[in-house]
């Protein structure tokens, strides 16, 4: 199997959903924003992802040195030499569009974008879309791509496997979302950020996990299970372990939640239905994890996220005394449900907030 580069002009999976695929709506509402579908029907086709690639070596060589990106055959189960060299992408730019090319086993790919600039040793976040959702669902709805690029992230955009009613979802917790108990989506991802790290200048030390819903559930199970690999996560309308199964993680890892206070499908409050702890529980677990000291303080004035709640709706809160160089905070957005729109640029404070921390 060759690798293939993608470069796509304007659309596809990587910056937003116009022409590239129906916005569809989720089954518990009417919003016509682009929110990610959970709980209703995929926004768009995984399989999109190879209807629009490039081969590499018919690629135009004024733009781009095809030779660069073709480095032969791909053995499927090791990290190959065969992936676009790093300082060969470094040194191209394609003023056509956003460019990326692909990880992971040929069954299950996933595409890592390239950012614009890249001064060094670059960030690396691994974004997770929701239940029923995919990565260009989750991309569109917190407008990631757009905003990492011009910071100098890399971004990693997999997709879950297909549960049997042909919805998309992360083996997170018990709790959370369906599908097989025995998906091991811990490895497929962390062998993702392993192949990452080989292949691309990232810096190990600043690797980051974000998602929406089961993605942030996915999330949160990968600070557990990778802390002394992952540096921060930052996650939306998700949850953390049941209460039954805490996690144990080795080292601490900073933590940013944002939740609704509303939120009817991943309560703001806990659910002992599924036995998700409530977004403060959450927070406070983490935050005696971290060695913080017990108690939530403000963190200054509210931020305005969301254009649709009038005036300055989310409320921070940040707990003091935490083991050098790690945080924990919760973002509390007064009054909004389980997806409500984001502004455009809300997630690049938070995409700020991720690149500040460091193992």
């Amino acid at each position: 199997m060759r690798r293939v580069l993608h470069a796509v002009a304007g659309c596809t999976l990587l910056t937003t959903m116009t022409a590239c695929a129906p916005n569809v709506l989720s089954s518990n509402s009417s919003r016509t924003d682009g929110a990610p579908s959970d709980f209703g029907v995929p926004i768009s086709d995984a399989g999109a992802v190879d209807a629009t690639s490039i081969d590499a070596a018919s690629f135009d060589a004024s733009t781009f040195d095809a030779g660069a990106v073709d480095g032969g055959a791909f053995d499927s189960g090791t990290n190959d030499a065969s992936l676009p060299d790093a300082g060969a992408l470094d040194a191209a730019r394609i003023d056509a569009g956003p460019v990326s090319t692909t990880l992971g086993l040929p069954d299950r790919p996933a595409p890592i974008i390239i950012p614009d600039i890249r001064p060094g040793l670059a960030p690396l976040l691994v974004l997770l879309h929701g239940y029923t959702g995919d990565a260009a669902g989750v991309d569109a709805y917190l407008n990631i791509t757009p905003q990492a690029r011009t910071r100098g992230i890399y971004v990693i955009l997999p997709e879950g496997l297909r549960d049997s009613s042909g919805y998309q979802y992360w083996n997170a917790t018990s709790a959370c979302c369906g599908g097989s108990p025995d998906t091991d989506d811990v490895s497929y991802l962390r062998n993702l950020v392993h192949e990452a790290i080989a292949h691309f200048p990232i810096d190990p030390t600043r690797v980051y996990f974000s998602g929406h819903s089961n993605g942030d559930f996915m999330s949160l199970r990968m600070a557990c299970e990778m802390s002394d690999e992952i540096a921060a996560i930052a996650g939306v309308a998700g949850a953390d372990s049941p209460a039954a199964t805490p996690c144990v993680p080795s080292a601490p890892v900073s933590i940013l939640h944002v939740h609704g206070t509303n939120d009817s499908v991943v309560r703001y409050e806990g659910n002992g239905l599924y036995s998700w702890p409530g977004a403060e529980e959450m927070v406070d677990r983490w935050a005696a994890i971290d060695s913080c000291t017990p108690g939530r303080v403000s963190s200054g004035p509210p931020l305005d996220l969301m254009p649709g709640h009038a005036g300055a709706e989310t409320d921070r809160f940040h707990y003091e005394g935490c083991a050098a160089g790690f945080d924990v905070e919760l973002y509390r957005i007064n009054g909004a449900e389980h997806a409500d729109a984001f502004s455009s640029t809300a997630w690049g404070g938070i995409l700020d907030w991720l690149t500040a921390h460091h193992r």
